[in-house]
């Protein structure tokens, strides 16, 4: 299970988040609290959290994937703006690595989590991708967890794109204080 665990890609600082130690501040968060563990059940096939940072978008996202690996399930997280530099860097010449080649491994895991939405530039191109891979799990199946801070999803990903989220499961906005800053305190997440 650990080499799974790490296989996923999630960031060592982000490993101990659980849906036990998640601090649901608010009724959003109690919401998005469960639409993450529908998800991990199988109810649901997609989540995109969205709003500001530091209400526990990431937090969910990483619970889900523990939840998942302990299940045995394949998981991969993905940051969107290293995942689009990774893509463009397959379009140089002698690029050891090819555009198809990244996009098979995130199309293998039965849950693919894309964090970070919106960061990059939002160009057509970026939108495109998202969109293409969104619609990939729309099709093929699995699960997809989204977060970002835009105000609205289509804004990150497009109008085909957030249509299909709607579909396959919920969009949910999360709103208050940041509780980052307070994590460093919290023997609950370290």
């Amino acid at each position: 299970t650990y080499r799974k665990w790490v296989h996923c890609g999630v960031p060592p600082l982000f490993r101990n988040r659980r849906f036990e130690n998640f601090r649901a501040h608010n009724a959003q968060a109690r919401h998005a609290l469960e639409a993450a563990k529908q998800l991990v059940a199988g109810d649901i096939q997609a989540l995109a959290l969205i709003g500001a940072v530091g209400t526990g978008k990431s937090h969910l996202t990483m619970a889900i994937i523990a939840d998942a690996v302990r299940k045995g399930e394949s998981c991969k997280w993905v940051s969107v703006p290293d995942l689009l530099r990774e893509l463009k860097a397959t379009f140089t010449k002698g690029s050891e690595t090819t555009t198809e080649e990244v996009i098979a491994r995130l199309e293998r895991p039965q849950v693919l989590a894309l964090d970070e939405i919106g960061a990059a530039t939002g160009s057509t191109w970026e939108l495109a991708t998202l969109s293409a891979l969104i619609d990939e799990r729309y099709r093929n199946g699995g699960a997809i967890v989204l977060t970002s801070n835009v105000r609205d999803l289509a804004s990150g990903i497009g109008e085909r794109g957030a249509d299909r989220i709607d579909e396959m499961g919920v969009c949910l906005a999360l709103t208050g204080e940041s509780y980052r800053s307070k994590a460093a305190d919290d023997p609950g997440l370290q």
